[in-house]
């Protein structure tokens, strides 16, 4: 019953919820896969490729197996969490960085349990830019953005920098648009 009630919440009239429900329910999905740890998928990209289009997801059974690969084969480009919570809401979980460590780029995608792109929650920190920015984007059942929050900050001074625009994620506005979706098929994590 509270599954189903919080499923119509989150639908409302127009079928896409308010802003305050879809972060809500993104934050009760990320919690869960912290308290869930165990029902997380975790991919690595492995093509060890420098062109953008040429990627190579691999799934890993746990951080030991990923460590063990990196040791042998050199860090992966990107790493994923993959899971769904108990409401049905599919989060990615992404997490990039410099071999040299100056900079990191995490992304949590969360999906309504249909596979459509609710929210893109970002944080951007580089040491060599002195900057870390974190972004909010809340996105439509259509894929139309209902609201945008972005806040860059000087890591030395903490003021605020008006005109940083720093990189940005790629929108995968639908489950079956992530880079390793054909494993997220096979292992029936998919929107239902």
């Amino acid at each position: 019953m509270l599954v189903f009630t919080f499923a119509l919440l989150l639908a409302g009239a127009s079928g896409t919820p308010p802003v305050s429900k879809i972060r809500i329910g993104c934050e009760h999905a990320m919690k869960f896969g912290d308290a869930k740890a165990s029902r997380r998928l975790l991919l690595a990209e492995v093509s060890g490729s420098t062109d953008a289009g040429a990627t190579a997801w691999r799934l890993f059974a746990d951080f030991a197996e990923l460590k063990s690969y990196s040791d042998r084969s050199g860090a992966p480009d990107g790493q994923a969490w993959v899971w769904r919570d108990n409401r049905n809401t599919i989060i990615a979980s992404f997490m990039f960085q410099s071999d040299s460590g100056d900079w990191s780029h995490s992304v949590d995608y969360c999906y309504q349990g249909s596979g459509e792109l609710m929210r893109i929650h970002e944080k951007y920190m580089s040491f060599s830019e002195n900057v870390e920015v974190v972004s909010d984007t809340y996105f439509s059942a259509d894929g139309r953005v209902l609201k945008t929050r972005s806040r860059a900050v000087d890591l030395e001074s903490k003021k605020v920098l008006r005109d940083y625009q720093g990189d940005r994620a790629p929108k995968y506005m639908r489950v079956s648009d992530l880079p390793f979706s054909t494993i997220l098929q096979e292992r029936g994590l998919t929107a239902r």
